[in-house]
């Protein structure tokens, strides 16, 4: 349904362009008689709403399929008080005091969230107090000093990202907006507006559709990407030993990503835990 939708709404702006062309030729090509751009603008609002429709349905079945898991309403994350806790508080400390911060907050607990990521380590809202980090509560009580060590070290890593990962990122996204404006303007210099315009909203689409995509699949190469340069600075047997027992505590949120195949694990921005074991093993 999605691909039908937007089918609908790309042959609408080609039909409202020459539609245009025919009526006002030659001077202006964007604009359109009140019938011309009536019966356009219906067939885009028909597709935009079969496009909708076909999210729903998409949704409801990455959901049912267990691809997506609906977090519960999050509770408030519960603060660490015991031996563990001021062990791996202590950890921390000494790992995110390495990191340069313009303005470094105080970290005096943690606090562990049902619905945090084992991947991410993040500080708490401003409003809480004391002031801490949050990890993943499914950790707890299973990882020992020196894995805490790694981990910790990995999570600081990730607040200063690597400029030329982040610029490769940016960079395979302008690149194709760039050549196409560029591809746009030169082609209505030399064809006129009317070839112009049928160039922008024949190419435009498509390439906005792409880039939609990419965006997502860059983003997990990117994350992957930064894995192997957190594994430069830390050390790539130390990472690899951390996330293959993360692995093997076989963790809902860890099972559940190794499940996505095929296009689905294609688009998906965050890397499940066999692909960060691959990026780490080549």
């Amino acid at each position: 349904m999605i691909s039908v939708g937007a089918v609908i709404v790309y042959v609408s702006g080609i039909y409202s362009t020459i539609v245009a062309y025919s009526q006002y030729l030659p001077q202006n090509p964007y604009v359109c008689s009140s019938t011309a751009c009536g019966i356009s603008a219906i067939f885009a609002v028909g597709g935009l709403g079969v496009i909708l429709l076909g999210l729903r349905g998409l949704w409801r079945f990455l959901t049912r399929t267990g691809y997506v898991e609906l977090k519960r309403p999050e509770a408030s994350p519960q603060i660490g008080t015991g031996p563990e806790d001021e062990k791996v508080l202590a950890i921390g400390r000494e790992a995110f005091g390495r990191v340069r911060q313009r303005r470094r907050r105080k970290t005096e607990a943690v606090y562990w969230s049902e619905n945090a990521g084992w991947y991410w380590c993040h500080p708490t809202r401003r409003e809480v107090k004391p002031p801490g980090f949050t990890v993943s509560a499914s950790l707890r009580g299973k990882l020992n000093t020196e894995d805490w060590k790694v981990l910790f070290t990995y999570y600081s890593l990730q607040f200063k990202p690597s400029i030329r990962i982040a610029s490769g990122f940016f960079f395979m996204l302008f690149v194709p907006l760039f050549v196409f404006s560029v591809a746009a303007l030169e082609v209505s210099a030399v064809y006129g507006l009317l070839v112009g315009a049928l160039f922008g909203r024949i190419i435009g689409a498509p390439l906005a559709a792409f880039l939609l995509v990419e965006v997502f699949h860059q983003g997990k190469i990117m994350f992957l990407k930064q894995d192997q340069w957190i594994a430069q600075v830390l050390g790539a047997k130390p990472l690899l030993d951390v996330f293959q027992k993360i692995d093997w505590l076989e963790l809902p949120d860890v099972e559940n990503g190794k499940r996505r195949k095929g296009w689905i694990a294609w688009i998906w921005p965050m890397p499940n835990m066999t692909e960060r074991l691959d990026n780490l093993s080549r």
